[in-house]
């Protein structure tokens, strides 16, 4: 703890540089993500500020509304999973415009019932808006924990410069704008994934484990974690994870019944490779432009996929088929899995001879692996998801600042390191024409001088998934970076 204390104290020109950056960017930090998201006529028209380039930069819970109207739903004895339903109760609130389906395990509507109406009350839109501000409000403290999880994990060297990438980051973060305006529940996974490895520094296995089944059972990709458990060798966080897990089932069981939780699996069946929930209502989920996912590139870079909107109409490089592409993106999720796994294993050989501190920066590399699995093997990977690769960033620049100053290696690592914060955080002006089969914005000139003028075909359709390959580049580089831990491992063995 004196060691952390200590770091508080700029002891070079970049530290003092650095602390003094902190103060402006904690201000866009503020306007871009708070102020001007909650009020737009404050909207300052700074041209570079990517903010203009943007469709949705005001609240508007899109996708809060079914997170609300699912918990109301299972609060009240009915079942969310059911179209129907869904449009009744959405009806009922008075909400006139469209929504998605509630595609969560039934305990994610049982941990937001605090943000219901109670049954007694008819149902209104004043309650739906009152909930929504309230989980407005709820997201900002969930990110302010994130990022103190986040300090107290790596702060203690460089705590200046790390805090001004921090804040920096977050405040040119699209993705976190997409969280807060959608009314996601992002925030909450952050939270999970930023907590679970400071519990597990703090000797709190029993916590970390109940925070890991916590947040799979909330929105299932946190279950990730139980693979890095048991790839680490962490056993009683992994007997911890799987008894809480079972507990919170058996929760959810007793509190809206077997029924509700029948009928979750045709449309978590719906989710798989190559498929879309409400695909009879016209949806194309697994298609959509925003949709960053591995399976949804193979779909549209080697299939002639049958579309209902025409936006999502490929040309691909090559047709091999819908089912090529979604065998393909089986083969791909595999050897990601398999390749992880190998990777943490092999680091348990490390922490056993290591003298090093409890949880040093390999530690939370071997770990940020298993966030990017998370993301890259589900079919849905929207571009908001890319939130949840905070931590990871976060972990890679600490690892990069504690490598020797000189050299190729380093400046390569910053270099990639900055490509892909870029390419998975900043707003690019083409997403904003993503629902249109050619771009449209008059700014995209520079993308029609070097011959894209077409996300649906070509090197356009990489354009597309340009996150799903900052993703891809950042998860190189945290491979990269535990490369030399690695080898001293196989030394040792």
């Amino acid at each position: 703890m004196t060691r952390w204390f200590a770091a508080l104290k700029p002891d070079s020109i970049w530290d003092w540089i650095a602390a003094a950056a902190c103060i402006p960017l904690l201000a866009w930090l503020v306007y871009a993500q708070a102020l001007l998201p909650n009020s737009p006529e404050h909207k300052i028209d700074w041209p570079w500020a990517q903010r203009d380039h943007a469709p949705h930069v005001t609240i508007h819970n899109n996708d809060f509304k079914h997170f609300f109207l699912g918990a109301v739903l299972l609060k009240r004895g009915g079942n969310p999973y059911h179209y129907e339903n869904l449009q009744q109760a959405r009806r009922d609130f008075g909400i006139d415009s469209g929504i998605n389906p509630f595609v969560y395990p039934p305990f994610n509507g049982i941990a937001m019932w605090w943000l219901t109406p109670s049954d007694v009350k008819p149902p209104s839109f004043r309650q739906f808006s009152d909930a929504a501000t309230l989980w407005n409000r709820m997201q900002y403290v969930l990110l302010a924990l994130s990022a103190a999880c986040i300090l107290l994990l790596i702060g203690d060297e460089k705590f200046w410069l790390k805090l001004a990438a921090l804040l920096g980051v977050l405040a040119f973060s699209w993705p976190l704008t997409r969280t807060i305006t959608a009314g996601q529940v992002n925030m909450v996974l952050l939270a999970v994934y930023c907590a679970a490895p400071l519990l597990l520094r703090w000797r709190l296995i029993p916590g970390a484990g109940i925070l890991a089944a916590f947040g799979a059972w909330y929105k299932l990709a946190p279950g990730a974690l139980l693979f890095y458990f048991c790839a680490r060798r962490r056993w009683w966080s992994a007997i911890w994870f799987v008894g809480a897990a079972i507990v919170i089932v058996l929760l959810a069981l007793l509190l809206v019944g077997a029924r509700v939780h029948l009928d979750y699996w045709p449309l978590l069946r719906d989710m798989g490779y190559g498929k879309s929930t409400w695909a009879e209502h016209s949806m194309e989920y697994h298609l959509e432009a925003s949709n960053q996912s591995i399976n949804s590139f193979l779909l549209h870079a080697f299939s002639e996929n049958a579309v209902k909107n025409p936006a999502n109409k490929t040309t691909p490089w090559v047709n091999l088929g819908a089912g090529a592409a979604n065998g393909l993106t089986y083969a791909v999720a595999l050897a990601l899995l398999a390749g992880m796994a190998w990777l943490t294993w092999r680091l348990s050989k490390v922490r056993e001879d290591d003298a090093g501190a409890p949880y040093d920066a390999p530690e939370r590399l071997a770990y940020s692996l298993w966030i990017f699995v998370s993301l890259l093997i589900p079919s849905l990977m929207w571009d908001h998801y890319c939130l949840l690769l905070l931590p990871a960033q976060m972990f890679m620049l600490d690892a990069i600042l504690r490598m020797e100053r000189r050299g190729a290696a380093f400046g390569f690592s910053i270099a990639a390191w900055l490509i892909a914060a870029i390419l998975i955080d900043w707003k690019f002006p083409f997403a904003v024409a993503s629902w249109n089969p050619r771009f449209q914005a008059a700014d995209l000139d520079w993308l029609a001088r070097i011959g894209i003028t077409d996300y649906r075909s070509g090197v356009g359709i990489i354009v597309e998934k340009h996150k799903l390959f900052g993703t891809l580049l950042l998860l190189a580089l945290n491979a990269t970076l535990l490369a030399p831990t690695l080898k001293r491992s196989t030394h040792k063995a």
